[in-house]
């Protein structure tokens, strides 16, 4: 008889993940109004870059995180749960060293824009605190303290970047203010963060034995973090380097950032899921794993309906908050990548699924089909249609993606055959 299977108190987690996403939202909405459409655009590439590099920077350890600590949070092995921060820790200063020589080497041999150029670099400058503040919120979660690590990090670094733009005023001026203003809201989260690890956790550890086992088993999950993360920036930075209008950018930009208002409470909720599912993997339980994902479905259905609601009766209202003309250019694009966020979120469980399990194999081939779909629906929709032709790339390679993990997962999670 497999072990009940305890459902994670959700309330607080979600609710600090929400406010969380309502700053950035609103952060967002505040630069789009003050910033001028090229700085805007400035800001929204880096941001966009910025976030490829926090989730190729620790080298798939952040999310084996997920799959590691929890049972050794259960078994209360701490020197274990250190070996394995420490271990963590140096992947994310590694990957940070290789993602800002990377962004480097790219500004060094091609030809950006003034505006958006300074705001990279700030993006490279705030990336070793970012990624470290990310591990954290998974190491914390992994403990069993989720929502101090929300508080910390979904909550205190967007409100301190908020807090430090709202002091500048309307003349910040640049979009690489905004994002410096951002690293200050990482270096915050950080030290926070390492004021709430338990006692005797090192920020580093000298590399012990399991690091190479460890290694092997982060591979095929960077490998999809990294491809899915492209998925996820592709349309913009197509946009950006395609040559598209100003406003084309933003629109895109606006419409991501409205819908991350869903997408974040699903991200939160596996998070939260993730760490139970991954004790009932270590029991090798099926009917745990598969109780646990249908109390997550039952969740997040009225957010994916409110989510879809908000998209298609309130798509020019909410443009429009941003800025007047991000309404036409991103109306479609809007509703595109609502769709493509629902969907999303109703299979994320099965790549998370895959990633707790020995199935990870599966995903980089997954995400290699999807990726190939998307780069040539890129290439052939955004000339013509801009913003709703990268929307549509994304939301093509996401049913791809999803289709191919969800089957997989199935597989992984049909009973045993006997006879």
């Amino acid at each position: 008889m497999s072990a009940p299977a305890r459902a994670p108190r959700v309330g607080l987690p979600i609710l600090l993940a929400l406010v969380g996403q309502v700053l950035v939202a609103g952060l967002s909405v505040l630069l789009a109004r003050w910033l001028s459409p090229p700085e805007f655009e400035a800001y929204a590439v880096a941001a966009a870059a910025f976030t490829l590099m926090v989730t190729a920077a620790p080298l798939g350890a952040d999310k084996l995180a997920l799959r590691v600590l929890p049972p050794l949070a259960a078994a209360r092995d701490a020197p274990a749960f250190r070996a394995y921060v420490g271990f963590a820790t140096r992947r994310c200063l590694t990957g940070s060293a290789v993602a800002i020589a990377a962004c480097l080497a790219i500004l060094a041999l091609s030809d950006v824009s003034a505006p958006a150029r300074n705001a990279l670099l700030a993006s490279c400058a705030a990336l070793p605190a970012a990624t470290l503040a990310h591990l954290a919120l998974e190491a914390l979660t992994a403990a069993g303290r989720p929502a101090a690590a929300l508080a910390i990090v979904r909550v205190g670094a967007p409100a301190v970047a908020g807090a430090a733009v709202l002091a500048i005023g309307p003349g910040i001026g640049t979009g690489a203010a905004a994002i410096a203003a951002w690293g200050a809201g990482w270096i915050v989260a950080l030290g926070l963060a390492w004021r709430a690890s338990p006692p005797g956790s090192p920020a580093v550890t000298r590399p012990g034995a399991p690091d190479a086992g460890w290694r092997a088993l982060s591979a095929p999950l960077w490998v999809y973090r990294l491809v899915a993360g492209v998925m996820a920036q592709a349309g913009i930075l197509a946009l950006e380097f395609g040559g598209a209008p100003s406003v084309e950018v933003g629109a895109y930009a606006a419409a991501t950032s409205l819908v991350a208002l869903a997408t974040v409470l699903a991200t939160a909720t596996n998070r939260l899921y993730a760490r139970e599912i991954s004790q009932a993997v270590a029991r090798t339980d099926r009917a745990a794993i598969r109780r646990l994902r249908r109390r997550r479905a039952a969740w997040l259905a009225p957010v994916l309906l409110a989510l879809l609601v908000l998209a298609f009766r309130f798509t020019d209202a909410l443009l429009g908050l941003y800025r007047p003309e991000f309404v036409a250019a991103g109306h479609a694009a809007f509703r595109l990548l609502a769709v493509s966020a629902a969907l999303s979120i109703l299979l994320a469980p099965a790549a998370s699924l895959l990633k707790l399990t020995d199935g990870t194999a599966a995903l980089p081939r997954s995400v290699g089909a999807a990726v190939l779909v998307q780069a040539l629906l890129l290439g052939v929709l955004v000339p013509g249609l801009g913003a709703t032709g990268a929307a549509a790339s994304y939301l093509a390679a996401n049913v791809v993606l999803f289709g191919l993990v969800q089957y997989r997962a199935r597989q992984r999670l049909a009973p045993p055959r006997t006879g």
